[in-house]
């Protein structure tokens, strides 16, 4: 299999074309690693300082809790009453009973 002289001006200049092709994939391979492990290190420091929050406002609720009685905030206490009066006003119907037959 000779190649003619013709077929040699084709195949010479694109297989410069295909080096340069298999060069820029490779670097956007990296390009494409690097990114990457960019945003995971981006993520690792938020999710670190994420946590440190978390932290800080589990103290302060603890602080709250502590504040109210028995361990208490207003909130749930007011939730509470807020049952308690409900229950106090509910009114039974005078001729509807509590029990239910199920029996047929």
């Amino acid at each position: 299999m000779s190649l003619k002289l013709v077929e040699l001006q084709v195949a010479l200049p694109r297989t410069q074309d295909v080096g340069k092709l298999q060069e820029e994939l490779q670097q956007r391979a990296r390009h494409t690693q690097d990114h990457l492990t960019a945003e995971h290190l981006k993520e690792e420091s938020d999710k670190r300082k994420q946590v440190n929050k978390y932290d800080e406002t589990t103290k302060s609720k603890l602080n709250n809790d502590h504040k109210g009685s028995n361990g208490m905030n207003d909130s749930e206490k007011n939730r509470k009453q807020k049952k308690q009066k409900q229950k106090q006003q509910e009114t039974h119907h005078p001729y509807k009973g509590n029990l239910i037959d199920i029996e047929g």
